[in-house]
Order: structure tokens, then C-alpha cells, then sequence
């Protein structure tokens, strides 16, 4: 049987501290359908308090800084938390002659934190540090001014003793420990002290009423750093937990069950297989995290895990999961196929419903590898434009992958290795499942799947074939405290209030208004303008109609077109527009501005791309003038002064190449923008037939307001689908 492929040891102790905190937030027992009922998450309050450097530098650690700041960060993202951070020393802190000062000082800034919690928040403290029993025989946390001497660890260190007692005490409605120490290569390496193992530091928490612990390292195990992913083994794997990655049973809920099975599986597999773990690379012993006083908490606590709020977001998750695989298993490139295939598991088909979203998410996957792999770049992710012609000289298609056809790729004399497939299922309007499998070329062995759900927002629904004008300003990006979390009705997906209500408000305008190429009030027009190719004729207004939600119009082979915008406001505006996914200006694809939307090119730094394959924000845009109209004649060469008409052929596409996977259906996509100051330099074009382009410098594109989607079909596909919508059958065949 095929498992999600999941880091689960590690991550699974995160899970069941993420569970601890799911302790803190009453769910209760949350409907999985009605969307009136809600969710409180109730306040997270935590505290991270690591010691990585040391006035002896033969104690210091590594990944500090990085632990805790993605940690933490994770925390206040996802779930609205309010952390504070301790590396080293208090941040307003100013060291004295006193051995006892950075001891004192930490102890403070522990009490001052405990005595804030109040009954309804849901606690957490880190530890990260050394752990060494002193001469008492008490365990302690030393400070980084320790003398290395068992006999000064009670004025410069921090008893564990001390804070069980005074965390203890706190009236948190739910406490949890997370103690990462004892590494490979630092305590046990230089053999200067006798140091305790993670399990028997958190032995002093055990029992402790309402309070749950979770070590990184059995009794007589090592704690290890990770220099792949530049943090701690476990550190790693709990920050994976906590972003979700423990819903094992993918019921949008982490349970400490859960959380304790993925660390365990996740942790123990990387410190038994992976070598190059710590600086020596060595061959790593078994590290398996331990949970401990799981009891006191039972299964009253269950953490909820948000939908991701943006599509961008899912990706970043998933892709960075296949870079880890990629750079662990020393896969030496990656093909990332060209479309993903749409619909619940078993399907290997293209539905020609779902627009440009399976090109369009293949694209972000594409982009956000080759941001990842220009920090490290020890494997290679082939471009997109290569990878179609290749695929398209091979015949090779979704239902198809493996055998012959992909057993001896070749890119440019080297041997492909892995093939990344997709498949991308929208199982309500606005729910999507984005999963993905890691491939060995030559084989076909399934070497890992990963996947995730978004919500998805405006944007991403437009490459979905949407069209909308904005009637607010924004989605919900961030989380607000307090947050409200609801179960939305047709998916089951958890997602805020504000979110969900939004989502309401969008479906209810939308099921009242006309689609906007039929609505004569809005502020924008868009007007398809028709002739023959190679002619002198003049072109002539085709109109469409509206079947289902969608706009279609008929376009056939031996015609060309051009798109006419009108913008009707008393203020300039920018457009965008694509043509089946492509941008109709020619832009530079080597830069990567903003992650994971933009196509890296084949060709060398600095070239422009002609139709590059480009999500809708982050395509070159048209300047319009208030009350003006422009007309897009084709694939603008700015830099060039030339265009290439939009000529319709056999494949409705002549610039780009043939789509093999659903040659049936094309789409014109136009977003309008508002006009935001700024030096960002983007085109208008010129007046006249002679097509010369000007720049504009001193404005950019702003908010979306609107999206227009167009679908054309051939003319007898279109009179089908009219006839179709008569009968009442709206079915796309």
C-alpha cells in the first residue's frame, strides 16, 4: 500500500504538542457540515528559550536562531499565536561581572511569562540548549557564560526543577514542554562533561498535572543537527507538524496520537538511513522522540488545521517537501509534466472544465523548484518549454506515464531521472486537492506523494475559468486574534470565519449578477474582434453567449483576432491578458520576483520570452487611460516594436505549441488592476498599426478589481453546446 509521504517521528511529537494546543481550543465536537457552526480557537501564548552561543566556543550549537524563528513564525501565522524568543540572552538585556546575571535574567523573563497565562490560553515553552546534571544532582539548562564546571551550573544555569515548578503553576488551560538537547557532535563529541539525554530532562516534567513533554531523543539516545535543512533533526520535523503535515487521517484535525506516530516514523527514518547528518558524516544512531504525561491530557485535545488561504502557499509546502527528497536521495534532475490531471484518484484525464488551472499549477511547481534549488543547485529542474517539446515528440501524455516512452528520456544527452506527475480535483467551487508523486523515470517506481487543500480565492479561480468584478478589496491572508475557525459546508475544510463569510458573500453576488461579459454596467467592456488571416478585411465584432457560468464564443481555423478593451472608469487603469494561459507580452522569465508564478526560461539571463506560460498577476500590463480603449493585436515584442497576430488554427494556437491534453477549448484571460505609484517600469501600447511600444515608468499595477474569462470553441463545437443549453444538458463532451 502507497503512504503520504510524510517525515512522521519528529513531526509527530510536534503533532502531539500541536494536539496540546488543540487542548486549549474547545472544539469540542465540530460539525463537518453545517457552515453556522463555529469554532473558537482559543489564545496560544509561547515562549522560546534557546542557548547557542556559548563564551566557550567548544559548547556551541547550531540552527538555533533558525529553529526558533521559523518555529515561532509558524505559530503566529497559522495559528494566531503570541511568541516571544530568548537565544542567548534577553533582547533588552545588558550583561554584568555577575556569573548569575544571564541566569537571572532568563528566570525573570520565565516568571514575568508564566504569570501572564491566563486560564483559557493554551501554553508552550522550548527548550534548546545543553542539558548537564550538576554536582546536586539536579539537572540544569546552563547559560552561555558556563565554565564548563558541574560545581557553577546553580548560578549559571537554570534549574529544570525550577521551571516545572513555576510552569507548573501557571493557570494556562493547557501546558506543554518541547525540549530539543544533547547533540550529536557538540556534548557527546568532545567528551568535557557528563550530559543528560533529552528523555531524562523531561523525566522532571513527568506528571505534572495538565502538562504534557516532548523530548527529542529517547534515554541514551543522541539528538542530531541536520545540516541539509540547516536545523535541528527534531526541531525540523516539529515545525512540519505543526504546519499540518501530522493530520494523519487527513480529518483536519491533529491529535497527540498522531503527533507522537508522525515524529517517531519521521525522526527515527532520517536518523537511521541518512548519513550526512551532523559535520563529521557520520553514520547517525537511532533517534526516536519521546512523549511523556500523554495521559493527562487524554484525547480532549485535537488542534484544528487551517486550510491553506492561497494556492502560492500549498505549493511552497509541497515543492519543499520534493526538494528534500530530491537533495536526500541525490536525484540529479527533476520533469516536471506539463499539465496535471484533474478529478478524484483513478482519473488520468484532462478536464477541459478546469481552464487553465492544470498548466497553471504545473507552472507554480516548476518555478518554486528552481527558487529552492538555486540555494543549494545540486540537481537540475528542466524548463518548461523543453519539457513540452519533449513530451510532445514522445507522444507522451497523463494516461501514459511510464514504459517505453519515459524509460529513456533524454534532455540535452542527460538521462532524465525523476518525473514529478499532478493532479489537481476541485471537489466543491472552492476547495482544491493539489496532490503530487515523485516519480523514478526509468522504473516508475513511486518514490514519494505528498499533497495538501486550499481554499481558493478570486485569483486562483480565474485559471479556473472564473470571472468576477471585486466588490471589496481583499481575501483573508493572515489570521486574525482571536480567531473563529468554521467547517465550510461543501468541503469539510476548516477555514476562518472571515474566510468563509467571504466565500458566502462572493457565491450569493455571483448567483444574482449576470456573467460580466453581459453585464453593460460594470466599468470595463472586452470586445473580440474577427477576420480572416492574411487579410485586408476589417475586423468584425463577434459576439458569444453564456452557457452554464461560462462565456464561450466560436473561433475557427484560418481566422485571426483581436481583443478590444474599454475602460469606462475616470481614472486609469492596467490590464493583463493571456491567451490560453500564455502572456501576450514578451517578458523577461530568468527573474523570479515574487517565488513561485513566474516561468524560469531555457534561454540565457537577460532574454525575453515571446507567449511566455505566466500566471495572470504576474504577466506583463497594458496601461489604459481613463475613458480610453486599446486594442491587443497579438504577442506583443515590446522591446522588438513587433507583434504576432492571434491566428487560429487547427489547435486554436499558433504561437504556442499544440496542447495535447485539451485541444478542444481555448481561453482568453483579462484582468483589470488599479493604478499604484511606483518606478516599476511595464508598457502601454502605441497608437496606430505600426505597433510601437512606450514605457511607462512612474506607475504600476495595483489590487485586482476585475477578471474576464472567454471560452472559445470551433464553431460546430459551439452550435453543440448552444443546442445542448436549449435541451438543458450542459455537459462538456
Amino acid at each position: 500500500m502507497r503512504r503520504r509521504f510524510r517525515f512522521v517521528p519528529l513531526v509527530r511529537l510536534a503533532l502531539a504538542v500541536v494536539a496540546l494546543v488543540a487542548g486549549l481550543f474547545s472544539f469540542g465536537t465540530a460539525a463537518s457540515s453545517a457552515a453556522d457552526e463555529k469554532t473558537v480557537r482559543e489564545p496560544i501564548k509561547a515562549l522560546f528559550i534557546s542557548i547557542e552561543s556559548y563564551d566557550d566556543q567548544q559548547l556551541e550549537l547550531k540552527y538555533a536562531k533558525n529553529d526558533v524563528s521559523e518555529f515561532s513564525s509558524l505559530l503566529q501565522t497559522k495559528f494566531a499565536a503570541k511568541s516571544e524568543s530568548i537565544i542567548d540572552q534577553p533582547g533588552d538585556f545588558t550583561p554584568t561581572d555577575a556569573a548569575d546575571c544571564y541566569k537571572n535574567a532568563i528566570e525573570e523573563k520565565i516568571k514575568q511569562w508564566c504569570g501572564e497565562l491566563s486560564g483559557d490560553e493554551t501554553a508552550i515553552l522550548y527548550l534548546a540548549g545543553h542539558g548537564v546534571p550538576g554536582s546536586d544532582g539536579k539537572l540544569y539548562l546552563p547559560m552561555r557564560n558556563w565554565d564548563k564546571k558541574k560545581e557553577s551550573l546553580p548560578t549559571m544555569g537554570i534549574p529544570l526543577e525550577w521551571v516545572r515548578e513555576t510552569y507548573g503553576a501557571a493557570k494556562a488551560k493547557c501546558k506543554l514542554i518541547l525540549i530539543d538537547t544533547c547533540y550529536s557532535g557538540t556534548s557527546r563529541g568532545i567528551g568535557l562533561f557528563e550530559v543528560s539525554d533529552a528523555a531524562s530532562m523531561a523525566q522532571v516534567f513527568d506528571r505534572t498535572d495538565r502538562m504534557a513533554t516532548v523530548a527529542s531523543s529517547q534515554a541514551d539516545q543522541q539528538s542530531y543537527f541536520w545540516n541539509l535543512v540547516r536545523h535541528s533533526l527534531f526541531t525540523y520535523w516539529l515545525i512540519q507538524a505543526f504546519d499540518g503535515d501530522a493530520d494523519l487521517n487527513e480529518d483536519h484535525f491533529i491529535t497527540l496520537p498522531e503527533l507522537s506516530d508522525y515524529l517517531t516514523e519521521n525522526v527515527s527514518r532520517v536518523s537511521e538511513h541518512y548519513e550526512d547528518i551532523d559535520d563529521e558524516k557520520e553514520y547517525m544512531k537511532l533517534q526516536i522522540p519521546a512523549v511523556l504525561n500523554a495521559d493527562s491530557v487524554g484525547d480532549q485535545f485535537r488542534v484544528p488545521v487551517p486550510a491553506f488561504s492561497k494556492l502560492n502557499r500549498l505549493v511552497t509546502k509541497l515543492a519543499k517537501q520534493i526538494d528534500l527528497k530530491m537533495r536526500m536521495n541525490g536525484h540529479g534532475n527533476i520533469v516536471v509534466v506539463p499539465k496535471f490531471v484533474t478529478g478524484p484518484e483513478g482519473s488520468c484525464t484532462i478536464d477541459p472544465s478546469y481552464g487553465n488551472l492544470p498548466q497553471a499549477v504545473a507552472n507554480k511547481f516548476i518555478a518554486e523548484l528552481k527558487n529552492l534549488n538555486n540555494t543549494v543547485s545540486n540537481y537540475t529542474v528542466f524548463n518548461k518549454t523543453v519539457i513540452e517539446e519533449l513530451f510532445e515528440k514522445k507522444n507522451i501524455k497523463p494516461e501514459n506515464l511510464g514504459g517505453m516512452k519515459t524509460s529513456d528520456l533524454e534532455i540535452g544527452g542527460k538521462p532524465v531521472k525523476t518525473i514529478l506527475s499532478g493532479r489537481i480535483y476541485l471537489y466543491s467551487p472552492h476547495a482544491l486537492k493539489v496532490s503530487v508523486e515523485l516519480l523514478d523515470a526509468e522504473t516508475m517506481e513511486s518514490l514519494m506523494v505528498c499533497s495538501g487543500e486550499t481554499l481558493l480565492d478570486e485569483g486562483d479561480m480565474s485559471a479556473n475559468g472564473a470571472s468576477f468584478v471585486r466588490r471589496d478589496a481583499r481575501p483573508v491572508d493572515r489570521l486574525p486574534d482571536p480567531v473563529q475557525l468554521e467547517v465550510m459546508e461543501d468541503s469539510g475544510l476548516l477555514v476562518s470565519s472571515d474566510q468563509a463569510e467571504k466565500v458566502r458573500d462572493e457565491d450569493a453576488a455571483s448567483a444574482e449578477r449576470s456573467h460580466p461579459m453581459l453585464d453593460t454596467t460594470l466599468p470595463f467592456g472586452i470586445t473580440i474582434q474577427v477576420r480572416k488571416a492574411h487579410s485586408e478585411e476589417k475586423f468584425k465584432k463577434r459576439t458569444g453567449t453564456v452557457i452554464g457560468k461560462d462565456y464561450y464564443i466560436y473561433l475557427n481555423s484560418g481566422e485571426e483576432f483581436e481583443i478590444e478593451l474599454e475602460n469606462k472608469y475616470d481614472y486609469p487603469v492596467w490590464a493583463r491578458v493571456l491567451v490560453n494561459g500564455k502572456g501576450t507580452l514578451a517578458q523577461l522569465m530568468t527573474i523570479v520576483e515574487k517565488g513561485i508564478t513566474v516561468e524560469p526560461s531555457k534561454n540565457k539571463d537577460g532574454e525575453m520570452v515571446l507567449a511566455p506560460f505566466v500566471a495572470l498577476n504576474d504577466a506583463r500590463a497594458y496601461y489604459l487611460e481613463k475613458k480610453s480603449t486599446r486594442k491587443i493585436k497579438g504577442f506583443g515584442w515590446p522591446e522588438k516594436n513587433i507583434i504576432h497576430r492571434f491566428e487560429v488554427t487547427d489547435s486554436f494556437d499558433d504561437i504556442s505549441p499544440s496542447d495535447n491534453y485539451a485541444d478542444r477549448l481555448g481561453w482568453i484571460t483579462v484582468g483589470f488592476y488599479t493604478n499604484a505609484n511606483s518606478r516599476s517600469p511595464d508598457i502601454i501600447p502605441g497608437t496606430g498599426v505600426s505597433h510601437n511600444f512606450s514605457y511607462k515608468t512612474d506607475s504600476r499595477p495595483g489590487d485586482s478589481i476585475a477578471v474576464y474569462n472567454i471560452r472559445y470553441v470551433s464553431q460546430d463545437m459551439y452550435d453543440e453546446l448552444v443546442d445542448k443549453e436549449l435541451r438543458g444538458d450542459n455537459s462538456l463532451e
